[in-house]
């Protein structure tokens, strides 16, 4: 059974590029009905349009940071890979040191 997520652990994740697109075309959609809707109603268009395109720009600075964040760690994990090799090859000449 698996346990409903938290507004926290919701948070944690980063947003898909689909998801950057929803929002985008959701700021249109709500603007939209802004520009078409009874002062009253426009009121809470606009309302509504200032959240979603702060949902919107938050949404893009997580994306931008888990994408950095995924190049710096392949980054570090190719490093690693690379020093490891290097350690692996030089106990390799040690070893044909002594044994030569």
């Amino acid at each position: 059974m698996t346990q409903p997520s938290t507004s926290a652990q919701r948070r944690m994740t980063a947003p898909s590029p689909e998801d950057i697109e929803k929002l985008t075309q959701l700021r249109e959609i709500v603007r939209q009905e802004a520009a078409t809707a009874s002062p009253f109603m426009a009121s809470l268009w606009e309302t509504l349009h200032a959240h979603v395109s702060r949902a919107h720009l938050r949404a893009q600075r997580a994306l931008t940071r888990a994408e950095r964040s995924a190049v710096l760690q392949a980054a570090k994990a190719a490093r690693s890979q690379h020093g490891a090799r290097a350690a692996q090859g030089q106990g390799e000449e040690k070893q044909e040191e002594t044994n030569g």
